[in-house]
């Protein structure tokens, strides 16, 4: 029996020093197991040689160690027999039903082991341990059967699982991190080392609430402000400077650096995580929501490293911020605010129609037609002149027809415009006017209502504090629509709720997630990552469709790698017009062979004076500046001369200026301009008016550099379309 016993204590030695003698508790019942089980103890001690090849002392040591058989037996008597078979069985069947149990499953997987490598380990883990070549399983007299059996069967797997496919296991925790985002602070370390404080202006427009946290920021020693437009950001940027705060720009298209500056204006986009400040201001919070674009303003919230924060919004995302910062242990404190001035709402409507505007009235339409119609028809039957603000015009000619509708002597008297009038640009609006009440979210998308928040962001815009507009007043066009109207200004901001929060993964955690990935296709690698995210609480995975149709264009050129796709599918390109489409493919390929890549757009001398012209510019002016973001983020060896593409942008802007200049002038008749074009789309091929050969040659004109990208893609636009109405035929 000694023998037994010896033998017994030099297994446990060699178990501690293989570190795979974890699931035995009581060292005693397993000497006194390899004095009864000599032969199962000796299979195990050999398969433990076998593991490592007895290739080294270790395995020499399981050699011996097996070779030393007793030579003698002590018989067991047969209630010691039955006693241990009993306490087998319990054992047996746990392993039985091992395999099969959810239970297990869910707890292979808190330690890393995926359900594929589950079924693989358990197999062997099961075989093993019953033809005797596994981990000892065995379970003292005290204990009783079922789930005590059970948890040991489920430790020795886990531990056997460690043991054998440690790599696996690492492989598998690092790609669950990757997709983990459910705790996008802990991305942001330097915010973390930085004790802050949050501050929540809460309020409509017209109210105060930016001006106030402004004056925090301005009043700092450093600071900076991240804004949803480069239109506030500049507007910041030049208040500051204009009052002795020395302060910098920086957005996606341009870097404007102040020396000795300590506050900076950007972007939201743009704004650095690394430098420490004491005040950052981020502006419009709401947008923390926003289906393509909240992601920014969750980084920015959590992300930037500054000892006080001050978030301004109409608070619809207070109960979201509150909660964001609570789940960081941060000082949270808000600050409320009512309107300056009283806004009034016209029942009646617009009813003589756009004859009967007035002086500081602003018309607020949803498509870029309308918009052009009704400046249009006000100019031809009216004495007043109307500037134009929408979404697609630069936002330095914005800009300057916002100083025009401000002028009182500038004869600029009536503003029409589209939603991107409710923010960005602070104007002297009297009455606001409703064209309609619902909108179109996208080609070929149909119409949807105006949503509470824009109704209250845009008819807000009227009676501003410091104009000569003491009361706001907003109407509709027609007077069913000011129904609508009332009820959505009479909705309580706090009845608003902006509920979840965007986030997209760094970079870092694509790269860690595509190299886990056999296909390394990025636009279906962005798919999946969408797909198996794993979000936390109250964030959302933003929409990806523009991300993922630039990528299906940039897969086709060689050379770029996962970094380049990731940087070029970021870009602000808009992927619904064919022109900047064809740019930024033709970008990609020059980069991707090396080559420098000049901007190469020639805007001539003649402003555009129709409506096809200024779209052509516009275009062109997107094309301008997604070469300048591109330059921002690549070697100037490639995106060389950037004075140059400068001065082409701005050339397009002061060209877009004038020819609204002259369109204006020229008071032509919305009718009559509805009619041409129609007439000219009518005509056949070879027989365009004159007009439109002047627009198909401004745009040849614009765009040469990227004709055989655009006529490729041109050619495979048509090809799929011959293919769908192929399949309908059929």
């Amino acid at each position: 029996m000694s023998q037994y016993l010896s033998v017994g204590h030099r297994c446990i030695r060699l178990a501690k020093i293989t570190d795979v003698f974890l699931n035995f508790s009581d060292q005693e019942i397993f000497r006194r197991h390899a004095a009864k089980n000599w032969r199962a103890t000796q299979s195990w001690i050999h398969g433990v040689g076998r593991e490592f090849n007895f290739n080294n002392k270790l395995g020499r040591s399981c050699a011996s160690l097996t070779a030393q058989e007793p030579v003698q037996r002590t018989e067991c008597s047969p209630d010691q027999k039955e006693s241990d078979s009993g306490l087998e069985n319990a054992v047996v069947r746990a392993l039985q039903k091992f395999r099969s149990s959810t239970r297990n499953q869910k707890a292979s997987l808190r330690h890393y082991i995926s359900l594929e490598l589950f079924e693989k380990a358990s197999r062997d883990f099961v075989q093993k341990v019953l033809k005797g070549n596994g981990p000892l399983l065995l379970q003292s007299e005290e204990e009783e059967e079922g789930s005590m059996a059970e948890d040991r069967v489920l430790h020795a797997f886990l531990e056997y699982t460690k043991l054998h496919h440690t790599y696996e296991i690492q492989e598998y925790e690092r790609i669950v991190n990757c997709r983990d985002l459910s705790k996008p602070h802990l991305w942001f370390p330097v915010a973390r080392a930085v004790k802050r404080r949050v501050i929540y202006h809460a309020g409509p427009t017209n109210s105060g609430k930016t001006y106030n946290a402004l004056l925090a920021m301005k009043h700092a020693s450093s600071g900076v402000y991240c804004g949803p437009l480069r239109l506030l950001a500049m507007e910041v940027y030049e208040s500051c400077n204009r009052e002795g705060t020395y302060c910098s720009l920086i957005t996606g298209q341009e870097r404007r650096e102040v020396p000795g500056a300590r506050h900076t204006a950007c972007t939201v986009e743009m704004m650095n995580l690394e430098k420490l400040v004491d005040v950052a201001v981020i502006d419009e919070i709401q947008l923390i929501g926003d289906e393509s674009r909240g992601w920014a303003w969750t980084r920015a919230l959590l992300g930037v490293p500054a000892r006080e924060i001050h978030v301004c919004g109409d608070g619809s995302a207070l109960s979201l911020v509150k909660w964001m910062t609570e789940q960081i242990g941060e000082e949270f404190e808000v600050r409320k605010y009512d309107r300056f001035t009283p806004l009034e709402i016209e029942h009646g409507g617009l009813e003589m129609g756009y004859s009967a505007v007035e002086a500081g009235d602003c018309i607020v339409a949803f498509s870029r037609a309308d918009i052009f119609q009704i400046k249009q028809l006000i100019e031809m039957e009216t004495q007043y002149k109307s500037c134009v603000v929408y979404g697609a015009l630069p936002p330095e000619t914005r800009r300057q027809q916002a100083k025009l509708f401000n002028d009182p002597t500038s004869g600029y008297d009536i503003m029409v415009a589209s939603d991107a009038v409710g923010m960005g640009l602070n104007l002297n609006i009297r009455r606001v006017i409703f064209h309609k009440m619902d909108k179109r979210e996208g080609h070929a998308k149909p119409t949807v209502p105006v949503s509470v928040s824009m109704i209250k962001q845009i008819a807000g815009r009227a009676g501003r504090r410091s104009s000569q507009y003491s009361v706001g007043k907003a109407t509709c066009r027609e007077k069913g629509d000011v129904r609508r109207l009332r009820e959505g200004l009479g909705v309580p901001l706090d009845r608003l709720a902006t509920s979840r929060a965007g986030i997209y993964p760094e970079y870092e955690h694509f790269e860690a997630f595509a190299a886990s990935k056999q296909s390394q296709v990025y636009s279906d690698l962005i798919k999946e990552f969408s797909q198996e995210a794993v979000l936390g609480g109250k964030y959302f995975f933003c929409k990806q469709e523009s991300t993922i149709e630039l990528a299906k264009l940039l897969e086709r050129v060689c050379g770029l790698s996962m970094k380049d796709l990731y940087s070029f599918c970021m870009a602000p390109a808009s992927t619904g017009d064919l022109r900047i489409r064809a740019a930024i493919l033709y970008f990609a390929k020059k980069y991707a062979a090396g080559e420098a890549c000049e901007l190469e757009i020639d805007p001539g001398d003649v402003p555009p004076t129709t409506s096809d012209a200024m779209r052509d510019f516009e275009a062109a002016h997107q094309v301008a500046t997604l070469w300048l973001w591109l330059s921002n983020r690549f070697d100037t060896v490639y995106f060389p001369n950037r004075e140059k593409a400068d001065t082409i942008a701005q050339k397009i802007c002061r060209l877009l200026s004038q020819g609204l200049e002259i369109m204006s002038e020229r008071k032509e008749d919305a009718r009559d301009v509805e009619q041409s074009q129609s007439k000219d789309d009518s005509m056949p091929k070879g027989k365009k008016s004159k007009k439109a050969k002047q627009i198909c040659k401004t745009a040849k004109q614009l765009f040469s550099p990227y004709r055989h990208e655009f006529f490729a893609l041109l050619h495979e636009i048509r090809e799929e379309s011959d293919e769908q109405s192929a399949k309908i035929a059929g």
